[in-house]
C-alpha cells in the first residue's frame, strides 16, 4: 500500500457524470468501475512488515480496519472515492490511511461480512453513486448485456413466491414502483433473477435500494435489475405478464 500513490480513475468519473437511466451510459459505469482501483479509508496497524520500493509488504499481525458510513436507516457502507479530491471532502487531514481496493476486494469484504455491510458508496460527498453485493456479483459474471449477446429468459422453474410477496409489500408501502415483472435470464451458464421495473425514480438510487432489499430473500441466487423503458427491457416485457401493478 502507498498513501501517496496518485490514484485517478478519469474514466470512471466521466461515466459517473454521464451516468442516466441509459443502458450504454449505465454499460460504461460498469465496464470502468470493474478496471478502477479505488480508495478506501482505514486504520492500520502494521507488525512485521517490510518496504519494497514505494510498497509496503504488510506483515503477520496486522490489522486493517476499513471505514464505512451509515444513511438514515442505519445500513452501513463501505466508502469508496475515485481520487484524493474525493476523499478529501470527507476527511482533509493528509495522515488519513488508505487502502487500494478494486472491486472484487469490496466484494470479499461484504460477503465475510454481508450481514454488516450493504454495499459500497462511490465518492459518497460527491455523485454518491451506491453499489450493493449484488451488483458487483454481476460485474465478476459480466452481468453487463453486450450487443448481440444471446440471453435466455423465461420463468423461474422455481417460483419465488416469498420474493415476490415480499416486493409487492415494499412496492405498495414505498410507492416508487409503477409496475414490475420478475424472470429468469439465462448467459451462458449463469443463471439469474430479472427484475424488470417501471418507475420514474432515478435508477441509481431505486436500484441498489431495491437490491438491498431484496438480498435476503434470494437464496444464493443472483438478481439483475433493469429498466421497463430500456430497449432490452421493453422488448422482454412484451411477451410476460407484470407481477406487480401500483393502483
Amino acid at each position: 500500500m502507498n498513501i501517496n500513490e496518485p490514484i485517478s480513475n478519469p474514466k470512471l468519473v466521466s461515466a459517473i457524470e454521464g451516468l442516466s437511466n441509459n443502458n450504454a451510459t449505465q454499460q460504461k459505469f460498469f465496464e470502468e468501475l470493474a478496471q478502477a482501483k479505488l480508495l478506501c479509508p482505514a486504520d492500520i496497524q502494521l507488525q512485521n512488515s517490510t518496504r519494497d520500493g514505494k510498497e509496503i509488504v504488510v506483515g503477520e499481525g496486522s490489522s486493517i480496519s476499513v471505514k464505512h458510513i451509515e444513511d438514515t436507516e442505519g445500513n452501513k457502507f463501505l466508502m469508496a472515492f475515485t481520487d484524493w479530491k474525493e476523499l478529501y471532502k470527507w476527511n482533509s487531514s493528509k495522515e488519513q490511511q488508505t487502502v487500494i481496493f478494486g472491486y472484487k476486494d469490496f466484494q470479499s469484504i461484504m460477503k465475510e461480512a454481508r450481514d454488516v455491510y450493504s454495499g459500497i458508496v462511490i465518492n459518497p460527498f460527491g455523485a454518491n453513486i451506491v453499489i450493493t453485493l449484488p451488483m458487483l456479483d454481476g460485474l465478476e459474471n459480466d452481468c453487463i448485456i453486450k450487443k448481440e449477446e444471446q440471453v435466455l429468459i423465461g420463468i423461474p422453474a422455481e417460483y419465488p413466491t416469498e420474493l415476490i410477496n415480499n416486493l409487492c409489500i415494499y412496492f405498495d408501502k414505498e410507492k416508487s414502483v409503477d409496475k414490475a415483472f420478475l424472470l429468469w435470464m439465462v448467459r451462458g451458464e449463469e443463471g439469474s433473477y430479472l427484475l424488470i421495473l417501471d418507475s420514474k425514480e432515478d435508477p441509481n438510487i431505486l436500484y441498489p435500494r431495491i437490491g438491498n432489499f431484496c438480498s435476503r430473500f434470494l437464496k444464493d441466487k443472483m438478481l439483475d435489475i433493469v429498466s421497463a423503458n430500456s430497449d432490452f427491457g421493453k422488448n422482454v416485457i412484451k411477451e410476460h405478464k407484470s407481477f406487480y401493478e401500483r393502483d
